[in-house]
């Protein structure tokens, strides 16, 4: 299976200009695939995923991406989204994808909370058996 890199709660805003690309030049030959699990910026500003876009410049590899509650707070995670998916990053948002990596397949998938609280009461009410 090929090796994946993660790194979560990036926080990335303008003044970081050149300080994250060195790190993620090395992740090329470390890993097949970059994960980005969410906090991608420091306060939900397409300027700041425009940052982070800079300073993924150096990675070559596949990047799968998720937002955190960070790149909600100005109200411009779809902006972000679109963005970031239209630079090539795969940016999951309740759905999955899937990936060629060195040969293998390997999928990736994002469930949002409501999916996993459906999910939950189903399986109790499927263990009570509840069915309508």
């Amino acid at each position: 299976m090929p090796t994946m890199a993660a790194v979560a709660d990036i926080h990335c805003h303008e003044h970081m200009r050149g300080q994250l690309a060195e790190s993620f030049r090395d992740v090329n030959r470390r890993a097949g695939v970059l994960i980005l699990a969410g906090d991608l910026t420091a306060s939900g500003q397409l300027s700041e995923a425009r940052e982070l876009l800079r300073e993924l410049r150096p990675v070559t590899i596949p990047i799968v991406a998720v937002l955190g509650n960070h790149d909600y707070e100005h109200h411009q995670q779809d902006q972000i989204h679109d963005f970031l998916r239209a630079n090539g990053i795969h940016v999951l948002d309740g759905e999955g994808v899937e990936l060629d990596i060195h040969g293998e397949r390997i999928g990736f998938a994002h469930l949002d909370q409501q999916l996993v609280e459906v999910r939950a009461r189903l399986d109790v009410l499927v263990k009570q058996r509840h069915w309508v």
